[in-house]
């Protein structure tokens, strides 16, 4: 079996073989099976607590509801936070972020004419998506295949922002190119589960896209400004990435205006930070 590099970061002496063979096994899904089964009883057992709230209520004294209502909240957002960690740990082990930047990596971007047609790692990348849902599929309960499948369309999505952020020219016409990309991915993805290719994700890769086309520093920062989808879910490297992209419209700046801009950029991200980790600590 092929080592995944779990068992070099997993205390085997509280695991048992079968199952650390199985976490580091791509035929058997990476432990896929095993995982569900854990995740799942975490949110069954959490539903039990849930029925059995009002009893629980009823013999507390009634200055102590505040109390067991935070406990609840605490525990179902837990529950929650563990289910989204280990299905996303399951896609991106059958999927690797290097695996669709090497799809990608290939196209050229500066190009002089219009698109005619999407770019073949579209079909690719499609492909291996449905080849992964159909692994997970054959080991996942049917009731969660469609939750890890977003999880799945959420990880290409944020590995297309990595991707394209990385093209270091890109024209008029590349941009346009792009864009026919991810409308044809958005339909391949809808197909097999309508609207999961609207996730916040794709959100942020369409903001990413479309900023490219902002020519000054005031409709840069307007638009870092006022559309949530940017700060939300691109990285700082994101947003200097288009700053720096050559051919692009906010190329044609002085070296000393793009500085400017950079400055800006970094001042509204750290903001916005601040902004996330009050609200973290308030919770």
């Amino acid at each position: 079996a092929e080592d995944s590099g779990l068992s070099q970061t997993v205390d085997k002496s509280n695991v048992s073989p079968q199952l650390l063979s199985a976490l580091c096994d791509p035929s058997e899904v990476y432990g896929s099976r095993f995982r569900c089964i854990a995740t799942e009883s975490t949110r069954f057992l959490l539903e039990i607590c849930e029925s059995m709230r009002w009893r629980v209520e009823e013999l507390l004294p009634k200055d102590h509801h505040s109390r067991c209502s935070l406990l609840y909240a605490r525990a179902g957002r837990s529950v929650s936070e563990l289910r989204d960690a280990m299905y996303e740990s399951i896609v991106k082990q059958l999927l690797p972020e290097e695996q669709i930047f090497a799809m990608v990596s290939g196209t050229k971007w500066d190009m002089k004419d219009l698109p005619s047609s999407f770019s073949t790692y579209v079909t690719t990348l499609l492909d291996v998506m449905s080849i992964v849902a159909g692994k997970v599929n054959s080991v996942a309960p049917e009731h969660i295949q469609k939750f890890i499948w977003e999880k799945l369309v959420a990880h290409v999505m944020r590995c297309l922002i990595e991707a394209f952020s990385r093209v270091k020219k890109c024209s008029h016409n590349g941009r346009a190119q792009m864009s026919m990309d991810i409308s044809t991915l958005s339909r391949g993805i809808d197909q097999v589960s309508a609207g999961s290719s609207s996730c916040k994700e794709a959100k942020a890769l369409q903001s990413f896209i479309k900023a490219y086309y902002n020519d000054n520093e005031k409709d840069f920062l307007k638009w870092l400004g006022e559309d949530e989808d940017a700060l939300n879910g691109l990285a700082m490297h994101h947003i200097l990435s288009l700053v720096k992209l050559e051919k692009s419209p906010i190329s044609k700046l002085s070296r000393k205006k793009k500085a400017e801009l950079v400055r800006s950029c970094e001042s509204a991200w750290k903001q916005f930070v601040s902004g996330r980790l009050r609200e973290v600590d308030q919770d």
